[in-house]
């Protein structure tokens, strides 16, 4: 199953919990017209994509910095 698939069934299982959501931060992995539109059909929320904006070159970009250290928090718990 692809991640933007496994996104949106989450999406779909935790809707309740998630009406106050205005906007999704994403990486790059989930660009796409199909996406968005799912998520605002199921939450009425916008899509954001934080991009990295040369390959090979360091720099810090602060939207994509929050989407990774949500990635690395919630590796943090093993029970997820």
């Amino acid at each position: 199953m692809t991640d933007r698939k496994g996104a949106l069934q989450a999406i779909d299982r935790c809707a309740a919990n998630l009406s106050h959501v205005q906007s999704v931060l994403a990486d790059g992995g989930y660009v796409g017209q199909p996406f968005a539109q799912a998520v605002k059909d199921k939450l009425g929320a916008t899509v954001q994509i934080a991009k990295r904006n040369e390959l090979h070159t360091f720099a810090v970009i602060p939207q994509r910095w929050v989407v990774e250290r949500s990635f690395a928090w919630l590796e943090k718990c093993r029970r997820l």
